[in-house]
This record gives structure tokens, C-alpha cells and sequence, in this order.
């Protein structure tokens, strides 16, 4: 769990670094295009692409810290073996969500990079870029809950 410790805390870095950099740039183009009466043209799209990649790799993060919210009501059943099977029964639904989530998510990642999709936007950004952080999130997140569901106690 060390590894993986370490490997989740730098995920979590990443994303608060992430949403710090999203507010500067929002903040540099408020006040440019303030001040100019001009804008940079880019920061919203790539600021959207960083939402994306938030999202994901912040719902992996959550996971790990154990921040989402719960079924509190689950946790207060008194016998321990069946708080033990609804708890990873639990873990396997989010399991399988997760599983598709990647598949489906990897699909589309796939489908851009073959077809060379970029965005609409000034920038014409490949999309397989930020759909490529997007699996990898995902894939973040059903490795958690496969670690929750096989090794973690509960």
C-alpha cells in the first residue's frame, strides 16, 4: 500500500495544482481582457480540458482518501459479517462501474486518435489529449476500488 500511497498523494498534488493553475489562468485572462479589452482566446477551452482531467483524476483522489459520501446507514448495521458483505458488495458495483467507465472512455479516446479529432476552438486541439487523461482517471479510479474490493479490510 506504501507504493500506492505515494502514487495517490502525487495524484492528489497534481490535482490541486491543477485547479490552482485553471484559477490563474481564469483570473490572467479576466484581467487582461480588462485591462486590453482583448483575451487570450485559449483559457477557456484548456481550462475546460483541466475540469476534465479534475474530474476524473479528483474522483480517483476522493476514493483513496475515502472523501465521497457514503450510505452512512450501511456502516451502522451491528453484524459485522453482513457490514462485510454489503460493504464489498458495494466495492464491486463501483468496480464495474469504473471497469466500463475505462472501457467506454478509452473507446472514445481511440476513436479521436485514429481519426485525428481536434476541437473547434482557435487552438484546434487534438482531443485525444485531454481524453487520454480522462482514461487514465478512470483507470486511476478501478484501480483504487479493485485494491478496496481484494486487499483493504473493511
Amino acid at each position: 500500500m506504501n507504493k500506492l500511497s505515494r502514487f495517490y498523494d502525487l495524484n492528489g498534488l497534481i490535482v490541486g495544482i491543477l485547479i490552482l493553475l485553471s484559477a490563474v489562468m481564469m483570473i490572467a485572462e479576466i484581467v487582461y481582457r480588462s485591462a486590453f479589452g482583448k483575451t487570450f482566446f485559449v483559457v477557456t477551452e484548456y481550462a475546460g480540458y483541466m475540469m476534465a482531467v479534475i474530474s476524473f483524476w479528483g474522483l480517483s483522489f476522493g476514493e483513496y482518501c475515502d472523501a465521497h459520501i457514503r450510505i452512512d446507514f450501511i456502516d451502522k448495521i451491528r453484524n459485522e459479517r453482513a457490514r462485510f458483505v454489503i460493504t464489498k458488495i458495494r466495492y464491486f458495483a463501483g468496480f464495474v462501474f469504473s471497469l466500463y467507465l475505462t472501457y467506454v472512455l478509452f473507446l472514445l479516446f481511440r476513436e479521436s486518435y485514429l481519426y485525428k479529432a481536434v476541437s473547434l476552438q482557435v487552438s484546434e486541439t487534438p482531443l485525444a489529449i485531454p481524453q487520454f487523461f480522462m482514461v487514465l482517471g478512470a483507470f486511476f479510479l478501478m484501480t483504487i476500488v479493485a485494491y478496496k474490493l481484494v486487499v483493504k479490510e473493511n
